[in-house]
């Protein structure tokens, strides 16, 4: 269990939610796709879009140096 900081919350909430969401190509994961994420975005009504997605953005970088880090 960890704790998350509410300024935090939607975007961690997004990044779950869209842990199916990952593009792909021969070489591996390339990141989410933002179209679906957006989408999500609005369903769920979050207020401030560009933070959430920036956050998002954040979340998604680490997560993909780590499966590249385990790939080497």
């Amino acid at each position: 269990m960890f704790e998350v900081w509410e300024e935090n919350a939607d975007a961690v909430r997004m990044f779950i939610t869209c842990c199916t969401q990952w593009r792909a190509s021969s070489g591996g994961l390339i990141g989410l796709d933002y179209s679906v994420l957006f989408r999500i975005m609005e369903l769920y009504n979050i207020p401030n879009i560009k933070d959430c997605f920036e956050g998002v953005q954040v979340m998604e970088a680490a997560a993909l140096n780590k499966i590249n880090e385990e790939k080497d």
